[in-house]
């Protein structure tokens, strides 16, 4: 409208060409169960954060105080620390486990939550290294 003349060529150049692009699928409980199998524990540890939590490639900096269990006890959840006593750890089930992402930026912080399946397997790693 204005009578700028585009060159077509080099604009569609920057673009993929449509048989370059691939419809990646999302891993199945299947697949994931195979990765697992044969992976060492640090492997399973980085496979089933990678699958669970859903978190950024750069929220993997986390400290071990920065996880938090969640416990279901007596038809209650209890995840704070003050408020997990040693009988809700044995007696109680293990939900899930909260994670504090970017827990030292005030502006980027958030929460992703693992499965326990994946909080063993990170306790694991930790007792044997």
């Amino acid at each position: 409208m204005n009578g700028i003349p585009f060159t077509w060529n080099r604009i569609n150049a920057v673009f993929p060409e449509s048989e370059t692009y691939m419809d990646y699928e999302e891993y199945s409980i299947t697949d994931i169960k195979k990765l697992v199998d044969y992976a060492d524990v640090i492997t399973k540890v980085i496979v089933l954060l990678w699958s669970r939590s859903g978190i950024r490639p750069g929220g993997y900096y986390f400290k071990w105080k920065h996880l938090h269990p969640v416990y279901h006890y007596k038809g209650k959840l209890y995840c704070e620390n003050d408020e997990v006593t040693d009988e809700i750890k044995t007696s109680g089930q293990l939900v899930c486990v909260f994670i504090e992402i970017y827990a030292e930026s005030k502006r980027w912080n958030y929460y992703a939550f693992i499965t326990p399946e994946c909080y063993h397997a990170i306790l694991v790693d930790m007792i044997i290294f």
